[in-house]
């Protein structure tokens, strides 16, 4: 994946995701068995909704490697207790967004771990082929070079979004990329350590408002599945939040200063204010505990 996405871009929906779409290929394979309760949609649809991946995110966020917190990923001994499907795909998501944070954090501790877990998940949503024994086999060997690792895991995350398109099993979709983007949020928001970068950061998670409309039109296509429906209700209110602050307009205005230069003023400003973000933090911390609890 060559294109790069950046949040503050009005046309983020068709231009960065139409280019994907048309440039990747998938060799993995789904067990044609499996039950949908999903509708196709049309693939221009699928071509704007198609979700950016976990490793794209927190790179966007983070402008340097975070320190890693090895506290605030999913424990690795929560992935047993996923026995529903609702449960197994939501921390399918979460379990790809931790690997992408070990990635981006260049720890090289876990990531067999993780990937293990995923493979693992991945199974039990009857998803095959993009996290088999041959990608296992380039992690291992990729283990000291970071860029490929953050280049694989970015591989596996559009292969199986592809192979559950082209089953119309987006409403499998749509819940394990609820994991990614909550667990992306809480790793972004929770790995704020240092006041001189808790400014640049919090500014950059609200800059994720175009990003997080996307994704809630997409999963707003698939509210006939009841799991779906459950967390995109959870979702409303991290959306209202996002909607309600942090973006004001000003009246453009351009100023010829010289006879070659012109000064331009105004447009669109994200401002966070402190308020905010507070709510929008414990809002994620809520959410996110959610998904990866079982009671």
């Amino acid at each position: 994946m060559t294109a790069r996405f950046y949040l503050i871009c009005s046309l983020i929906g068709v231009s960065f995701l139409a280019c994907r779409h048309q440039t990747k290929t998938s060799s993995a394979k789904l067990d044609s068995t499996t039950n949908t309760n999903s509708n196709p949609i049309d693939s221009l649809q699928n071509m704007v909704y198609l979700m950016i991946s976990p490793n794209e995110i927190l790179d966007e966020i983070f402008s340097k490697k975070p320190k890693l917190n090895s506290q605030l990923l999913n424990p690795r001994n929560n992935a047993q207790k996923y026995l529903d499907v609702k449960h197994q795909a939501l921390n399918l998501g979460v379990y790809i967004a931790d690997f992408a944070y070990l990635n981006l954090c260049e720890n090289k501790s876990y990531s067999l771990d993780y990937f293990k877990i995923i493979r693992d998940l991945a199974q039990k949503n009857s998803i095959y082929g993009c996290f088999d024994e041959s990608v296992f086999n380039r992690i291992q060997n990729n283990l000291a070079n970071n860029d490929s690792l953050i280049s694989i895991s970015q591989e596996m995350y559009y292969n199986m979004t592809d192979i559950l398109e082209n089953a119309n099993r987006q409403n499998i979709n749509a819940l394990i990329t609820s994991g990614a983007l909550v667990e992306s949020l809480y790793l972004s928001i929770m790995n704020i350590d240092k006041p001189l970068e808790y400014k640049d950061i919090k500014q950059k998670i609200f800059e994720q408002k175009p990003l997080f409309d996307n994704f809630y039109s997409f999963i707003s296509t698939y509210k006939k599945d009841k799991d779906v429906t459950s967390v995109s209700t959870q979702l409303d209110e991290l959306k209202n939040i996002l909607d309600k602050s942090g973006i004001t307009t000003q009246k453009t205005k351009t100023t010829k200063t010289s006879k070659t230069h012109l000064d331009v003023k105004g447009g669109q400003d994200i401002i966070v204010n402190e308020a905010a973000f507070k709510e929008f933090k414990e809002s994620v911390i809520k959410i996110r505990q959610t998904f990866i609890t079982i009671n």
